[in-house]
């Protein structure tokens, strides 16, 4: 009997370390998994491992898709090739801005990015290179997410988002 209920309360207590609330283009957002690396943080709705993620860039084009297999992510980028770091971030849709978000939504053939045009990224913590937490909200045109990160991990796989001069 213990051993019944163990399995399930372990398959549930470690699915992606992200809560997700709200919608976008009429379509609500479930995260699968979440991870970060170097400048990104990115939650997508299918369940991928760290090994899966080398796809992650800062921006993509139907000629240079996000991987082969369709899928819909939320994406975070500390732009000037800053790390993920301790604090709270303002989003716009400047080149200004310290964070830009961006969802988007790509089905194997067309591909639509959802831009953030308003809205805060806040990390309470973050353990060494490791782990990461906090809670955001974005406003899209036609839409709005906001969440919590919670001990998020560290993925190898997710590469810088510029070359460093």
């Amino acid at each position: 009997m213990r051993v019944v209920l163990a399995i399930p309360f372990f398959l549930a207590g470690c699915k992606h370390g992200a809560d997700v609330t709200g919608s976008v283009a009429g379509q609500s957002f479930d995260a699968g998994a979440a991870w970060w690396g170097d400048s990104f943080i990115v939650l997508t709705e299918d369940d991928y491992d760290c090994i899966d993620m080398a796809w992650v860039q800062p921006s993509y084009s139907d000629e240079d898709p996000p991987g082969d297999d369709p899928k819909r992510f939320l994406q975070f980028m500390f732009n000037s090739c800053s790390d993920v770091e301790k604090g709270v971030f303002t989003i716009s849709d400047t080149t200004v801005s310290p964070v830009s978000a961006s969802f988007w939504d790509y089905t194997g053939d067309t591909l639509v990015q959802n831009h953030g045009r308003v809205g805060s990224l806040q990390i309470d913590d973050k353990t060494g290179s490791d782990k990461i937490s906090g809670t955001f909200q974005v406003s899209f045109d036609d839409g709005e997410l906001s969440g919590t990160l919670d001990k998020i991990k560290w993925c190898t796989n997710i590469k810088k988002s510029c070359t460093e001069k």
